[in-house]
C-alpha cells in the first residue's frame, strides 16, 4: 500500500480547478481506493439512494465512510444529503425503504425524487388506413424512383 494515495485525484484536479465551475466525481458503489479518492478530492457530497432493500443496506457504512473521510482526508467535505433514485410511488417497497432510511439515519434527504420508469408495455397504437390517394401517389412514387442495382 502506498501512503498518501487517497490524494492523488485531489493532486490531479488541483491545476484545473480553476477553469471549471463544477466538477463531478462519479464514483464506484464500493467502498475502495476510487471512493475514497472521489470524496477526499470533493468539496461536497450527494448520495444517489436506490429505493431498494439491498440497496439502502450499504447507506449507513457510506455515511460512516464519510465521517471518517471528513475526519481524516478531508474535514472540509459537506454531505449534502441522499437523493432517492429508481423511486416508484405505486408501490409499498419503495415507500417503506424510504422511511426507512429516513427514521435510520439523521442525513437530510431530498424530496424531490427521481422515479422509476414502468415496465408495463405501451399500449401500441391503431396503425392509420391511408387513403386510396395516398395509395396511389406512394405506388407511382415507387414505380418512378430510380432503381438501385
Amino acid at each position: 500500500m502506498r501512503p498518501g494515495r487517497e490524494f492523488a485525484l485531489k493532486r490531479a484536479l488541483s491545476p484545473l480547478l480553476g477553469s471549471y465551475d463544477v466538477v463531478i466525481i462519479d464514483c464506484p458503489p464500493s467502498l475502495g481506493v476510487l471512493t475514497l479518492n472521489g470524496l477526499t478530492a470533493a468539496q461536497s457530497v450527494l448520495v444517489p439512494l436506490q429505493c431498494e432493500t439491498l440497496a439502502h443496506r450499504g447507506v449507513g457504512q457510506l455515511l460512516r465512510t464519510v465521517r471518517e473521510v471528513q475526519a481524516i482526508t478531508n474535514p472540509d467535505l459537506v454531505l449534502l444529503g441522499a437523493l432517492p433514485t429508481l423511486y416508484d410511488a405505486r408501490t409499498t417497497h419503495s415507500r417503506d425503504v424510504l422511511a426507512d432510511v429516513s427514521d435510520r439515519y439523521s442525513s437530510p434527504f431530498w424530496r424531490r425524487r427521481s422515479h422509476a420508469r414502468s415496465s408495463s408495455p405501451r399500449r401500441p397504437r391503431r396503425a392509420r388506413r391511408s387513403s386510396p390517394d395516398e395509395r396511389t401517389r406512394a405506388r407511382m412514387l415507387i414505380a418512378n424512383s430510380p432503381t438501385i442495382s
